[in-house]
């Protein structure tokens, strides 16, 4: 039920986007977890115009190669976050504008195939996404009326769970994630 409330608000916001003045962006990015490594990935960003200062902007990122060690064996997972949120733009209609934002993280977990010998408990979940919040500071560039480029460092906070069988230990062990740490992401945006 989560999963299908956040896919119809992804499609409703990329939808009624190209009707409001706004800008979609690709990203570069890298993400610095607390105990699950740290990965880069890319990813998409879409921002909508609210009037004045403000702007809603979602943000969906894929990490393939996070890991998690689990007493002598280190699984491998995916990670999907997708950030909403609100960002406050200081400087709007100049060259260079400094913004911050905050907002909510949803992720997507998943095991890489290499891993299942590690999670393989048919009966049980294997994965379990989660709810996280993020602030942000970051710097808009303008090349041209249409094109930026952007930079912004993030902060999640978001704690994950992959449940499976742990072969060498207890049958029944749930990996906990700590996925918080610190991101950035590089990228080139367009406006409408």
């Amino acid at each position: 039920m989560k999963r299908s409330a956040l896919l119809f608000g992804v499609a409703a916001l990329l939808l009624t986007a190209p009707a409001m003045a706004g800008g979609i962006g690709l990203t570069a990015s890298t993400w610095d977890t607390d105990t699950a490594g740290d990965d880069e990935g890319a990813g998409v960003k879409v921002e909508i115009d609210m009037g004045g200062a403000f702007e809603l902007e979602m943000r969906w990122t894929f990490f393939d190669v996070l890991g998690q060690a689990s007493q002598n064996d280190l699984f491998e997972f995916e990670a999907v976050p997708i950030d909403f949120g609100i960002a406050y733009n200081f400087r709007q209609d100049e060259k260079v504008n400094p913004y911050l934002g905050v907002g909510g993280t949803y992720v997507t977990l998943k095991p890489n195939q290499g891993s299942a010998d590690i999670l393989n408990d048919p009966s049980r979940p294997r994965s379990q996404d989660e709810f996280g919040y993020y602030g942000e500071l970051g710097f808009e560039v303008r090349a041209t009326n249409k094109l930026s480029f952007f930079i912004e460092g993030l902060y999640r906070n978001i704690k994950g769970e992959i449940r499976g069988r742990d072969l060498n230990t207890d049958p029944n062990l749930d990996f906990q994630l700590d996925l918080a740490g610190a991101s950035a992401n590089v990228g080139l945006l367009y406006r409408w």
